[in-house]
């Protein structure tokens, strides 16, 4: 086995010249080509640091997505005040046949415009074509509002659905919040129809 021969203190001290003397023609091409030392210092600083600095991972795990702004909505100036009902909950009366089918409850950010058609004298249409509404459902088999545990689980792919006397609806507004309506009554000959209001979130 042959053994490296040690370098003596001569080839070191040539080696370390060289190195500086690379290192020193390398600041002067930089100076030549940016301008300045310190101009040339922060851009090859900038050219290691972009291209050789190492990038932490980040692990793509379910990451949370920010909320959406919530948007302001109100009734128009305009619309018709006996076809509002600002309260969070409660039983209203109200005739589809007027208004264009239009009836509105809540107050932002919990605002729904509902908009109503006839379908028979059970049932009614309710749709999603208002702006404020986004999806619409109806909660088949429900029998009692605490059964709702989550609104969000029933299907809302549709753009009407038809309820009957007693049935739950529920509506989704563009702010993601929730409105779960009781049809109590539609009386076809006199367009009226009866809504209890259970709850919002």
């Amino acid at each position: 086995m042959t053994k490296t021969p040690k370098q003596n203190s001569y080839d070191r001290r040539l080696n370390w010249l060289k190195n500086k003397f690379a290192v020193i023609i390398l600041l002067a091409a930089a100076v030549i080509a940016f301008g300045s030392v310190t101009d040339s210092i922060d851009k090859i600083y900038g050219f290691f640091h972009k291209y050789f600095t190492s990038k932490p991972q980040v692990a793509e795990t379910g990451t949370a997505q920010p909320n959406p702004p919530v948007r302001k909505l109100s009734s128009p100036a305009n619309f018709n005040k006996t076809y509002i009902s600002t309260a969070s909950s409660g039983r209203v009366v109200f005739d589809y046949s007027n208004n264009n089918g239009l009836f509105i409850i809540g107050e932002s950010p919990y605002f729904f415009k509902t908009k109503w058609s006839k379908a028979s004298d059970r049932s009614i249409h309710v749709y999603n074509d208002p702006p404020s509404i986004v999806g619409v459902a109806l909660a088949k088999g429900v029998s009692d509002v605490s059964k709702i545990s989550d609104a969000a689980t029933f299907d809302m792919s549709s753009r009407t659905r038809t309820p009957q006397e007693n049935e739950y609806v529920i509506l989704k507004n563009v702010n993601g919040y929730f409105a779960v309506l009781q049809i109590v009554e539609v009386k076809d000959r006199t367009a009226l129809v009866q809504l209890n209001r259970c709850r919002n979130r």
